[in-house]
Formats: C-alpha cells, structure tokens, sequence
C-alpha cells in the first residue's frame, strides 16, 4: 500500500470498514481510536442510475490530527445490477498525508494478525 491511489489502499480500507461495521449497520462508528462516517447518495432515472458513497475518516486534532475523505462512485444502465462505471478516489482533508496511510497501513496489518 503506498499511495491513495493503489488498489491495495481501498482493499484494505474495505476490510477495516467490514470488520469494524459488520453488515454496514452504522453510520458513524470508531474503531482503533478513529472516527468513520459514511453516507451514501442515490439518484434514478429511466435509463441509469447512480450512487455516490462518502466514506470520512478521522482522528484527533491539531498537528498530530488527519482527516481522509473516500470518494467511491458507481453507474448503472438499464440493467440496474450490472455495473458500467466506477471511479473512486482519496484525499486528506487536514492533517498529515503520511500520518493517514500509516494508520490505514497499520490497522490493516492488525485485522491480518487478527485473522492469522
């Protein structure tokens, strides 16, 4: 995992989220000393639909603080189950870059001890 951008940083943002949200029951909810909220937006029409899922995460304040902001999107067509387009993109929204990816990094390093 070495970017927002890689595959391995939403995989493993999505095993946190499972993990720690089983079944997405909540909203918002803490796990490992970080705040995550989650909204999800949907709008149909005849020939497509689409929704957008927010996912914010956080912890503290101040210069040991960091907020990151998960963008995921899916377009749907006629056929409302099948998928024509997803994008998803992360950014942090205050704090440290790096302090954001090492707790990503890390509580997915516990879930896998954890699991083993």
């Amino acid at each position: 995992m070495k970017s927002f951008a890689s595959a391995s940083f939403y995989r493993g943002l999505d095993q946190l989220v499972s993990a720690s949200n089983p079944g997405l029951k909540k909203d918002r909810w803490s796990h490992a000393g970080v705040e995550f909220t989650r909204i999800r937006h949907s709008f149909s029409a005849p020939g497509h639909s689409f929704t957008v899922e927010t996912l914010t995460v956080g912890k503290g304040t101040g210069k040991t603080g960091w907020r990151l902001l998960v963008v995921k999107e899916y377009w749907r067509g006629l056929d409302t189950a099948k998928t024509i387009h997803t994008s998803r993109w992360a950014t942090v929204t205050e704090g440290s870059r790096a302090q954001a990816l090492s707790w990503v990094r890390e509580a997915c390093k516990g879930l896998e001890r954890g699991a083993a």
